[in-house]
């Protein structure tokens, strides 16, 4: 993959946060019966954000160690798996988990910024 469609990635994964945060902040200030302005003051959309960071650093990290070896020797001793370890899956996996961590970044510095915006 090269870098400009790494950060197509990225971005687009970015947008789709994004519009799934907004939408549950509509959906919540639906329910709640407020607006959503008064949501977003409250510090509700930095914290929807800040969660949605942390589920992306969470999946980059099982990613990342899926491709390890003690997963692989577990597939393989407890579910019989034929696949057998190897350095270049390990590193291919480390190159996938590594577009989740830095969409998890670039949420997480939204988050913050917007948190200091509504300050």
């Amino acid at each position: 993959m090269k870098w400009k469609q790494k950060a197509t990635w990225i971005l687009r994964t970015n947008l789709i946060a994004l519009v799934f945060d907004t939408l549950i902040l509509f959906l919540l200030s639906l329910f709640l019966e407020v607006e959503m302005s008064t949501l977003v003051e409250s510090g509700f959309f930095p914290s929807i954000l800040l969660l949605n960071s942390g589920a992306l650093f969470l999946a980059g990290g099982l990613i990342a160690m899926a491709a390890s070896l003690f997963p692989s020797k577990i597939r393989e001793y407890v579910f019989h798996s034929r696949e057998k370890w190897s350095q270049e899956g390990q590193r291919k996996g480390e190159r996938r988990a590594n577009l989740y961590i830095l969409a998890g970044i670039t949420l997480f510095l939204e988050s913050l910024a917007l948190a200091t915006l509504i300050l």
